[in-house]
């Protein structure tokens, strides 16, 4: 299967998964976005169940019985992030970069919050002309504010590439990786996060999610992880890299990047899924966190 068939795959999930969210009737853990559910197409066929309110009740007890901890943790992923993204555009970032961006619609979405903020959305070929396809039959248009670029994390420099559409090193910025590194070997990862660190402004940041390594070696011991690589590999996908919790201060200093947070998914579940009335979103899988890195020359 190729990767760009791959990808459309997952990204179609988390589509799916954050549509979904956004139907909660509590605001406090609702997802609000009301252009990721328009994005998705009826021949997009079971993910299009993302379209079709009324059997979201449904899709949430039926999801929680064949994958717990699927639902919990796209929406505390997103939920989170999402506040990070916003923190950072409020501190004043001046290019908001988004690796591995899938149908991700915070350049949208959060149109307010990012005005001003230059956005680069990157992933491979297909993905990016997908998007824009469905963007413009939604939207109407392109946003001038939003780059596409084209990049294959395995073959080709994603800084270089950025550059040629654009991308200022010396600029402040946040880069966002979500749901990727854990499809990467960790070859790429860590030479991800080394580009980032010798390679951009100090004032520069990485928000990025990874699983445990312990979860590829022994997934019976948490809740829904073989679940998670079942739906993995039926996309095509292979999942190579994880990261003892304990370990990734460690492994980003080796890069060049200093931890200034990190929260487990359990940690955010917490923190996200709770709604007003007392009840929860069932827990997220245990098996993962997101983390917050920063160059050493950054200080705030």
């Amino acid at each position: 299967m190729s990767e760009a068939v791959v990808r459309s795959k997952m990204a179609l999930v988390v589509l799916m998964f954050t549509s979904v969210g956004g139907t909660e009737r509590d605001p406090t853990v609702r997802v609000d976005d009301p252009v990721g559910p328009r994005l998705l197409r009826w021949s997009d066929k079971r993910y299009s169940i993302g379209k079709v309110s009324m059997l979201h009740s449904l899709f949430r007890r039926g999801i929680e019985r064949s994958d717990p901890g699927a639902y919990g943790f796209m929406l505390a992923r997103l939920l989170h992030m999402d506040d990070v993204v916003r923190r950072e555009a409020a501190a004043g970032i001046d290019q908001l970069v988004i690796l591995g961006a899938g149908y991700d619609t915070r350049a949208y979405r959060m149109s307010d919050e990012l005005a001003g903020v230059q956005v680069f959305e990157v992933d491979l070929p297909a993905m990016s002309l997908d998007k824009r396809t469905r963007l413009k039959r939604v939207l109407g248009l392109i946003p001038e504010d939003v780059q596409y670029v084209e990049v294959d994390f395995n073959r080709q420099d994603f800084l270089q590439r950025l550059a040629e559409h654009g991308y200022d090193d010396s600029a402040r910025t946040l880069f966002v990786l979500s749901g990727v590194s854990m499809y990467l070997p960790e070859e790429a990862v860590l030479g991800l996060f080394s580009r980032v660190a010798t390679q951009s402004s100090p004032r520069t940041s990485l928000l990025f999610d990874y699983v445990f390594d312990d979860v590829l070696t022994d997934p019976q011991r948490y809740p829904g992880a073989e679940g998670w690589f079942a739906r993995a590999a039926e996309a095509g996908e292979e999942v190579r890299y994880g990261i003892a919790m304990d370990d990734v201060g460690a492994v980003l200093e080796s890069r060049g990047l200093r931890l200034s947070s990190q929260s487990s998914m359990v940690e955010l579940g917490d923190r996200y899924l709770r709604r007003a009335d007392g009840t929860c979103i069932p827990t997220p899988y245990g098996f993962a966190a997101v983390a917050h890195a920063k160059p050493y020359g950054e200080t705030s």
